[in-house]
């Protein structure tokens, strides 16, 4: 049966496992964010220190912004597995985020271990770490990586504080603790160029980006006295620009960040089907309302992914279920 713990058992069991193991994958869930990249990239170097044979997988490859980690870095990214006996996936809430390239290399591994800090994880692995009240997979990464026989390198504080930065929003999002600043402070006692890392993630954008976000803003509409405001992007009006799957984060805040809002939704078109992003301010659990749909997340940030191609066609039931969640 599979095993879920945070106590310090559980991290004794993982290490237990990695000194088994001589071929480690760590596998990172579908469109990478920082967090999910940071967190395998700092762990796979730390597993490298120690001997072993590393490689970090995801299907989608490394995004743009985050190219810079793997630069000059101690490990890379792979899009096609290879053989490995132990897979460690991190900041993945279930098997399906692995996404189908990694799914079986999951499956056939002789151990698996699950890391992660989403209250929607299904708790898939052998052994599964998962601390819901950490504000990045990070945070969990760190604590496991200071157990190693090995000590925290300056590219492994990069990695580490790439991952909390980017999913607590520049540590400013509610789900930022204590723990976090603290894990933060650590991370900077490495001499990282907390600016450059600001600049490549936060600041920097093309001139298809910001028409991008122009799109978005016109297509802000707002329901329940102002209390949800939507936004949808369709493929026909934008298919002037040259955007990645990338340049869509962080759009949603435009939505969000509208005085008397308390959730912001953004729907568009990928592939064919539709993606849809949740946020609250306050009170509303977003991942409730994600689950409804098939989808996950936190109580503040949310998401998931439905058949189809008419963007403005999800617009009513999902107001219906919003609505159920509103006070």
């Amino acid at each position: 049966m599979p095993k879920e713990s945070r106590n310090t058992m559980a991290y004794e069991e993982v290490i237990h496992l990695i000194d088994r193991h001589q071929y480690i994958g760590i596998i990172t869930h579908i469109m990478p964010d920082g967090d999910t990249l940071g967190s395998a990239l700092a762990l796979g170097a730390a597993l490298k220190g120690m001997g072993k044979r590393v490689s970090v997988f995801n299907q989608d490859g490394v995004p743009a912004k985050y190219k810079f980690l793997v630069e000059n870095g101690d490990i890379g990214v792979y899009t096609k597995h290879q053989d490995c006996t132990l897979v460690i996936t991190v900041d993945c809430s279930d098997i399906d985020r692995l996404g189908d390239s990694f799914t079986q290399l999951f499956k056939n591994a002789q151990d698996t271990v699950n890391i992660d800090h989403h209250k929607s994880n299904n708790m898939y692995a052998d052994i599964n770490i998962v601390e819901t009240d950490c504000g990045a997979t990070g945070e969990i990464v760190y604590k496991l990586i200071k157990q190693l026989p090995v000590g925290i390198n300056k590219y492994m504080a990069e990695c580490l504080y790439v991952a909390l930065s980017t999913d607590t929003g520049s540590f400013s999002y509610s789900n930022t603790t204590s723990q976090t600043f603290a894990i933060a402070s650590n991370l900077a006692k490495h001499e990282i160029n907390i600016g450059r890392i600001s600049r490549e993630l936060f600041y920097k954008r093309s001139l298809d980006k910001t028409k991008l976000i122009g799109i978005a803003i016109d297509n802000i509409t707002l329901y329940f006295e102002n209390r949800v405001a939507i936004v949808y992007i369709e493929n026909a009006s934008i298919a002037h620009l040259s955007v990645d799957e990338e340049d869509f984060d962080g759009l949603i805040n435009y939505a969000r960040e509208i005085e008397g809002v308390e959730v912001a939704v953004l729907i568009r078109n990928k592939g064919d089907s539709i993606k849809i992003g949740l946020r609250s301010n306050t009170y509303v659990d977003v991942s409730a309302i994600a689950q409804k749909f098939g989808g996950g997340g936190h109580e503040r940030a949310a998401g998931c992914i439905v058949e189809g191609t008419d963007v403005k066609g999800t617009i009513k039931p999902l107001l219906a279920e919003i609505a159920a969640h509103l006070d």
